[in-house]
This record gives structure tokens, C-alpha cells and sequence, in this order.
């Protein structure tokens, strides 16, 4: 039990700081100046929630292979699959606009990192399996 809880504590920990790492510089050219605090809240919210995701996924995987070692494969494979999807948004929705468009971006973004963060997930798990199976 004490194993599943450390377990979330680091998914959640790890994506407060990667929501925050990632929403804010975006909204840094998006947002005025005096808006920045509202932006590493919003950051650590959508951090928050993903975590909370990517933690159940992993206690899951945790439960069903009775190994932690596919925990690490679900951390690292939702903040890459994040990545992408988010640099995918910035790369074919040509943001910053510099106009009211970029207001998209506070719901794109989120949503970007949430289907990254989920793909990535569903994609090591099936990764660590093929590999395992060898």
C-alpha cells in the first residue's frame, strides 16, 4: 500500500512541476506580464489533473504486472507523449498569433497534454510488454 501511495506522490509531484514548466512559457507570450501567477496556477491545476491520470494508469499497470518497474515506463512515456502532443499544437497552430486566437491556447493546450500524456502512456505499457516478452 505505502508502494501505491509513493507512487502517486511522484506522478503527481513530477506533473505539477512538468504543467507548470510547460503551460507557463506558452502563456508567457500570450498573457500581459501581470497575468504570469495566474498562468503556473493554471499550469499546476492541468499538472494536477494529468497527474492524477497518469497515477491511476501506473498504480494499474503496478497491479496487473505486480512489478514496479513498468511505473517508470508510464511516468516517462505520458511526459513524452506531452511533449509531442504539445509541440505538435505550437507547430500546427503557429502560436503565439498575437491576436484573440491565442486565447485557443488555453484549451488547446491542456487538451494536448492530456491526449500526449494518455497516447504516451498506452504506448510504453506497450512498449515495456513487447520488450519484456523477448
Amino acid at each position: 500500500m505505502q508502494n501505491r501511495f509513493s507512487i502517486v506522490a511522484i506522478a503527481l509531484l513530477s506533473w505539477i512541476l512538468f504543467g507548470i514548466l510547460t503551460l507557463t512559457p506558452g502563456a508567457y507570450f500570450i498573457l500581459n506580464y501581470s497575468q504570469i501567477p495566474n498562468a503556473i496556477t493554471f499550469g499546476a491545476l492541468v499538472g494536477t489533473v494529468i497527474g492524477l491520470i497518469v497515477a491511476m494508469v501506473g498504480v494499474w499497470a503496478v497491479v496487473i504486472t505486480n512489478l514496479v518497474a513498468v511505473f517508470r515506463w508510464v511516468l516517462l512515456g505520458s511526459m513524452l507523449g506531452a511533449i509531442v502532443g504539445s509541440v505538435t499544437l505550437l507547430l500546427i497552430g503557429d502560436f503565439p498569433k498575437r491576436s484573440q486566437a491565442d486565447l485557443s491556447l488555453l484549451f488547446l493546450g491542456p487538451a494536448s497534454l492530456a491526449i500526449g500524456a494518455i497516447l504516451g502512456m498506452f504506448s510504453a505499457i506497450l512498449l515495456w510488454r513487447f520488450r519484456r516478452a523477448r
